[in-house]
């Protein structure tokens, strides 16, 4: 079982305990408690785990963009005849013939 189906098993489990209070009566004690600490914690974090969540959002989010971009760059033809064992340049396009580029590149 991946992450995935694991949060979402937790939405459900939590969207049962809010409609139906009487599981919430069931618990006990203890379990009762933590399920409130934990559930405060993800809702209402403290400073520190807010830099954490921005900082890993940001990460995920260059990851993203990077990757992007080095599929682009990949799909040139410079990078294509690069691959092959004799270099070969890319013929040279006629006037009027360039197309504009599918993905425009954050950088160069």
């Amino acid at each position: 079982m991946n992450k995935v189906d694991k949060i979402n098993e937790s939405i459900a489990l939590l969207e049962e305990l809010a409609t139906n209070s009487e599981l919430l009566a069931e618990l006990s004690p203890k379990q009762h408690l933590a399920l409130m600490k934990v559930a405060g914690q993800l809702s209402r974090p403290d400073r520190l785990e807010i830099i954490k969540r921005q900082r890993a959002n940001y990460k995920n989010k260059r990851e993203k963009v990077v990757l992007k971009e080095r599929q682009a760059r990949a799909s040139t033809g410079i990078r294509q005849a690069r691959l092959d064992a004799v270099f070969q340049a890319p013929p040279m396009l006629a006037p009027g013939t360039v197309h504009p580029p599918a993905h425009e590149m954050s950088k160069p």
